[in-house]
């Protein structure tokens, strides 16, 4: 007899998925865990965690995305799950020619046949410099030729200080995704940087940090994690956190580890 596609015996993550509901804030998963495409990964992972991050790391001329693939995402849709895109890698919002608006605003416009709530975006410097001025006209580019709320537009701390790129989210209207694990890699306070930018937090990221970043959450320290996740909630950020793992295993012990935190059963015996 064949298991149905997204059971719990082809999906060593669906066990976790009460626990992982349970948790103070929404928990949501890369598009890239098991090998393959988006809907293949949103299939097993949309019964597991509140919201798949589409990881678009290339520009659709490069790298196109089929539309059958997006009528199967849109197919997924349903009313306690939801989407958010990773745009690509750089996005050279920065750059001194206008490559890297086109191509994010084309990604926006491939997705729209599905309900995106955020769009994270990277800032990287051009060159050694970072122009707050044109980074604002930049973003400006973006929201005027999608359309998109401004708010949407979530722009990803990286390793690098946050202070420049946040008079460029200040003055044009946009949101930030805080990624906790690119704070702990550079040595810095997450709970300060939420203390400062709480209102601007939309969603997050998490990880876990030893000798590099995107390590499962065993790296962390308990205590942070539970931390970590109550602050998140008391500032009621309306987004998601999304475990940055891109591997089964990884994820399996993150989410283990994340249940052995809140004392949740994931024992066989306990799945219903």
């Amino acid at each position: 007899m064949k298991t149905a596609v997204g059971g719990v015996s082809d999906n060593p993550l669906r066990k976790y998925s009460e626990c992982i509901n349970s948790l103070p804030v929404g928990i949501g998963a890369p598009s890239w865990v098991w090998p393959g495409g988006y809907a293949k990964n949103v299939e097993k992972l949309k019964s597991v965690f509140k919201e798949v991050q589409i990881l678009v790391l290339e520009p659709p001329d490069r790298s196109p995305i089929d539309k059958a693939e997006i009528e199967a995402l849109r197919r997924f849709e349903s009313e306690n799950f939801s989407y958010s895109v990773h745009l690509p890698v750089p996005g050279k919002v920065a750059a001194k020619d206008d490559a890297g608006v086109r191509a994010i605003v084309e990604i926006i416009e491939t997705f729209e046949p599905i309900t995106v709530d955020n769009y994270v975006l990277h800032m990287e410097r051009d060159g050694k410099e970072f122009d707050p001025e044109l980074a604002v006209k930049r973003l400006g580019e973006i929201i005027e030729r999608s359309g998109v709320e401004p708010e949407r537009i979530c722009v990803e701390n990286l390793h690098e200080d946050f202070g420049k790129t946040w008079e460029a989210v200040k003055r044009a209207g946009v949101s930030i995704c805080f990624d906790a694990g690119h704070i702990l890699f550079a040595g810095g306070d997450p709970f300060s940087f939420i203390d400062k930018y709480r209102e601007k937090i939309r969603m997050a990221h998490i990880h876990g940090v030893d000798g590099a970043d995107h390590k499962p959450l065993t790296s962390l320290p308990g205590e942070f994690t539970i931390k970590f996740l109550e602050r998140l909630q008391e500032i009621a950020m309306p987004g998601a956190v999304i475990i940055e793992n891109y591997t089964i295993k990884e994820m399996r012990d993150s989410l283990q580890y994340l249940c052995g935190l809140y004392g949740c059963d994931t024992s066989p015996d306990a799945l219903s």
